[in-house]
C-alpha cells in the first residue's frame, strides 16, 4: 500500500512539474501570440480582448513591431497613470473637518474617466490604423462573434440565475 502511495505522489508530483514547465515558456501552453513573451502581457492578451484579436489576424512584421511601439509608448505613460490613478483614489482631500466636497470629488472622478476613455481611443484607432482593408473586415467580422458569444453568455448566465431563484 505505501509503495502504491509513493507511486501516486511520485507521478502527481511529475505532472505538477511538467504543467508548471509547459506554462512557464515563452508565450504559454497554446498561446497565438505572434510577438515574444515580454509583449504579450495577460492584460494586453486577455482571450477575447480587442487586443488579441487584433493578434490573431495575419500580421506582416512591419505591422508587428508597430503594435510593439505602441506598447512600449503605452508603458512609459503607465507610472504616471499609476500616479494619478493613486492620487484620485485618496478621499482624505475632499474631506474638511466638517463635511465632504461631493461635487469637487464627482468632477475630479469625472475628468479622469474621461481622459482614461480618450486615451483609451486613441490607443484602439492607431492600432486599428495599422491593419489593411482585408484585415479591419476581419476584424470587425471577428469583434461582432465576440459580442455576439459574450451576449449568448450573458443570456445563459440570466437564464441559470432565474431558474436557481424559482427552484428555492
Amino acid at each position: 500500500m505505501a509503495r502504491v502511495n509513493r507511486k501516486i505522489i511520485l507521478s502527481l508530483a511529475a505532472a505538477t512539474l511538467f504543467g508548471t514547465m509547459l506554462l512557464a515558456q515563452p508565450g504559454g501552453m497554446g498561446s497565438k501570440c505572434p510577438m515574444s513573451s515580454s509583449t504579450c502581457s495577460k492584460g494586453m492578451m486577455g482571450k477575447g480582448s480587442a487586443n488579441a484579436l487584433f493578434l490573431e489576424l495575419n500580421l506582416s512584421d512591419a505591422q508587428k513591431k508597430q503594435f510593439k511601439e505602441l506598447q512600449m509608448q503605452g508603458q512609459k505613460l503607465r507610472p504616471q497613470m499609476q500616479k494619478s490613478r493613486m492620487k484620485s483614489m485618496s478621499m482624505s482631500q475632499y474631506l474638511s473637518d466638517k463635511s465632504f466636497d461631493k461635487q469637487k470629488f464627482i468632477e475630479d472622478q469625472t475628468k479622469m474617466m474621461s481622459a482614461r476613455i480618450t486615451m483609451r481611443a486613441e490607443n484602439f484607432e492607431k492600432r486599428y490604423n495599422i491593419l489593411n482593408d482585408e484585415q479591419k473586415i476581419e476584424f470587425a467580422k471577428m469583434l461582432k462573434e465576440r459580442d455576439e458569444r459574450m451576449a449568448n453568455r450573458m443570456e445563459n448566465m440570466q437564464y441559470m440565475f432565474q431558474n436557481k431563484k424559482s427552484v428555492k
